[in-house]
This record gives C-alpha cells, structure tokens and sequence, in this order.
C-alpha cells in the first residue's frame, strides 16, 4: 500500500515539475496569444493595426510596439466607457533620429529610440494615424551585419558598444541567437537587446525556432519573413529553415520593383558552403531556385550565418556572404570574432569583416 502512494505521489510531482517547466522554457504565459506575429490587436475599447511592427504586448489600456523597420504606421481607434479613459501605445527599435506624423488627440513623448502616445478615449469613436520614420534618407549610409550569438552575449555587448561610437543606420542578425529555443534564454537575450544605441533587425536561425522557440520568437522579435526598405535600398529577411517554397513568389514581387536600387537580402542557412567537402546549407533544391531568383532581380549581396566563420562566394556575379562570427562556437576556417561592415552608395556596395576586440 505504502509502494502504492509513493508512485501515485511521485507521478503526481513528476507531472506537475514537468508542466512548470514547459510553462518556465516556453513562455511564463503559454497559450494562443504565442501563435504568430501580431499586426492588430482588438479590445471592447479599441483596435490597433500595426505596419512595419508587431505588437509584442497588449494589455488592456497599453500596448507595446516592436519596430520590425524603419518605418513604422498605427491606426488607433477607440472609444470609452468610462469618463478619463486612455490607451497608452509605445513603440521601440527605432532609429535615433526620426520623425513623427500624428494625427489625432493625444500626448506624445520622444525618446532614444522609443516613442510613447497616449490617446485619451472619447465617448464618440477617436481615430488616430501615426507615422513614424527616419527623420533623413542619405546615401552613403552604413548598416552592420552579424550572426550566430548563442550564449555569449559578452560579445554582443562588445557590439553595441562599438554602435554606440560609430554609429550604424542598423544591425542584422543572422540568426541563433539562442541555444535552443527555450524562454529563459530568450528572456536574456531581449534584456541584452535593451542595451542596443541602434535598432536591431533578427532573421530566426534554426536554434532559435528549437522546442517553443517559433511562437516565442515571432511573438517577441519579429516574423519569421518580412521586409523593409531605405530610400531606394530594400532589405528582405526569409526563413530558410524549412517549409520555405511560399515565400519565393512573396520574394520575386519585392525584388522587381524597378523603385529600389539596391536590394539585400537575408537568411540564415546559407545556399551554398564555399569550404571543400562541407554542406552545411539549406535544402538543395531550394537553394537552387533562390540564387537563380536572387542573380536575375540583381540583388546586390545575399548575407547568410549558420557557418561559425567568415566566407565569401560568388554566384553567376551575386555576392554571397556568410557570416557568423558574434561568439557561437568558431568553425573552420578560424576567424575572430567579427561582424561585418556595409557601406552603400549610389553606385556600388563595399563590405568588410571588422574583427571584435
């Protein structure tokens, strides 16, 4: 009898440490609100449609904004039940220096790279737009490019604290910016992100969408395909971790706009492995049809990590380079620690792999 109890009590407590940890690992609130970016948020008091963000939080009176580039649109409307009622909305990843159109009532705040409104409510519906953008479109500018973190977030503080002094339009990260996917390590990593002078820009590695890493990551960073552009430079972030087929078509519309001058695009598992031997990419056969599609929209660089080093390809003239040198393991070829320099101006592209000290 005794044996009895004591398995049904150790079940018990197996069942339950197992249930806390899957809330603990995944998200400290696991449920549907995890299922995809979100681009709206609804209320019996308001809605918020969100362009070029997500909205990372929604409370009932405050919302939260994740710029997902660099340029952001709100429309905000609402209504109140109760006399004084307002929707704070903050937004953050932004560039340093930006402008501001809005228009509505409201009371907004400037900050480095944050912007606050708050929108008092009315008994009639209130309708709101908020534009947020650069406040200038120069060329040359300068953005930077990384990848492969991990764990060692010393090395993306080194980082950061090199942006704090030369001062980048943005950074990229190429992804696996955590081990495997587990909230704990996303919840470091947003605190060390916090730290960012400059807006920061993710593509998911394959470590990054491990366990419950996908809903965490598209909740709280960004989703998994997006885009945005720069005067006339487009930038294009794929997932190239699997199931990639729909985002071709979604590609080919973005890159034959004749607008853009320059086009970048960004993945992480590379298409192919300039190292002898090696095959450390994505599927062939989507590989394939990606450069042919890159090489005929005349991208200008095809930016990829996931190879813990530095390399570079070329591809019937497309420039490929890999990089993944922000403090994962290094892989052969050995190379430092490193991110990479891009500098675009009218005519061409110059890239050069800048050692961290």
């Amino acid at each position: 009898m005794i044996k009895r109890v004591f398995i049904v009590f150790s079940f018990v407590v197996g069942v339950l440490v197992g249930l806390y940890l899957m809330f603990y690992l995944c998200d400290e609130f696991l449920g549907g609100h995890l299922d995809r970016s979100r681009t709206t948020v609804a209320t019996s008091r308001y809605e918020l449609k969100v362009k070029g963000g997500i909205i990372t939080q929604a409370k009932p009176f405050r919302v939260h904004v994740r710029a997902t580039g660099l340029k952001v649109d709100l429309l905000f409307r609402g209504w109140e039940k109760l006399p004084g009622e307002s929707v704070v909305v903050e937004v953050d990843n932004l560039p340093r220096g930006f402008k501001v159109d809005y228009q509505g009532p409201g009371f907004p705040f400037r900050g480095d790279g944050t912007f606050t409104v708050v929108v008092p409510l009315r008994k009639r519906p209130v309708v709101s737009g908020l534009s947020i953008y650069p406040s200038f479109t120069k060329v040359p500018f300068t953005f930077w490019v990384g990848g492969d973190n991990r764990k060692r977030l010393d090395i993306l503080l080194s980082l950061f604290k090199e942006a704090r002094r030369k001062r980048p339009l943005f950074l990229v990260i190429g992804g696996d910016v955590v081990g495997h996917g587990l909230y704990w390590e996303y919840k470091r990593f947003m605190d060390v992100l916090e730290e960012s002078p400059i807006p920061v820009f993710l593509v998911p590695g394959n470590h990054d969408l491990e366990f419950c890493g996908k809903r965490i990551f598209t909740r709280y960073l960004a989703p998994d395909h997006y885009s945005f552009s720069y005067g006339k430079s487009l930038f294009v972030v794929l997932d190239t971790n699997g199931k990639e087929e729909g985002q071709l078509p979604w590609l080919d519309r973005l890159l034959r706009n004749p607008y853009y001058q320059h086009r970048f695009v960004f993945v992480h598992k590379p298409p192919i492995d300039p190292r002898p031997g090696h095959h450390h990419t994505m599927h062939r056969e989507f590989a394939r049809r990606l450069l042919d599609l890159l090489v005929k929209r005349k991208v200008d660089v095809l930016f990829c990590s996931h190879i813990h080093s530095y390399l570079e390809a070329n591809y019937k003239g497309l420039k490929v380079i890999i990089t993944g040198g922000l403090g994962a393991h290094r892989k052969k070829p050995i190379k430092p620690f490193h991110y990479v320099r891009v500098e675009v101006f009218d005519g061409e592209v110059v890239t050069e792999m800048v050692p961290l000290s």
